[in-house]
């Protein structure tokens, strides 16, 4: 899908560990949008090819919960920067989807 940020990331089904969708993280001044979800292998072979063609050599937003469960950190401040409050959740056709609520994630 092309849009006017760049190369869109599409990925099979994740297990979201925290989110901050429904309005930005302003914690560190720096309005964004967020997600963190589990690393499986899957997602790091996609992570890997994309670093490499890229020419890259470290992943940012890698990290690993208290269980010990490895995590990747996904931001966009494009969005809070416009003004837009909750991120805009979309399929991989670009048709919006409905982005679930939870209590504890922003």
């Amino acid at each position: 899908m092309d849009n006017k940020y760049g190369k869109s990331l599409f990925t099979g089904d994740v297990h979201v560990i925290w989110s901050h969708l429904h309005k930005p993280d302003v914690k560190f001044g720096n309005p964004n949008h967020s997600l963190t979800v589990q690393l499986d292998d899957e997602l790091q072979s996609t992570l890997d090819s994309i670093m490499e063609e890229l020419g890259g050599k470290k992943i940012n937003g890698m990290g690993e919960t208290k269980e010990g469960v490895k995590t990747v950190k996904f931001k966009n401040v494009l969005k809070a920067k416009e003004g837009i409050q909750t991120f805009p959740c979309v399929d991989s056709d670009a048709k919006p989807t409905r982005a679930m609520a939870c209590p504890y994630c922003g």
